[in-house]
């Protein structure tokens, strides 16, 4: 059994992202599009939600400069 930490499902719920079903991945999206957003993927909605957790950390984020 996957356990995500309560961290991981902060972080889903404070960004407002939704668990979404495509054929037999769950994913999560945080951007326009998969080449410049977040993403995570996984056969399970745990999966995915970990998968998410560890790509928000671990991955650059460029955010728009504001004047």
């Amino acid at each position: 059994m996957l356990m995500i930490d309560s961290g991981s499902v902060e972080l889903v719920g404070l960004l407002g992202i939704e668990i979404k079903q495509d054929g037999d991945q769950w994913f999560l999206i945080w951007g326009s599009n998969i080449q410049e957003g977040v993403c995570g993927f996984g056969d399970t909605p745990a999966q995915a939600v970990k998968a998410f957790s560890i790509a928000f950390f671990e991955e650059r984020i460029l955010l728009p400069e504001t004047p």
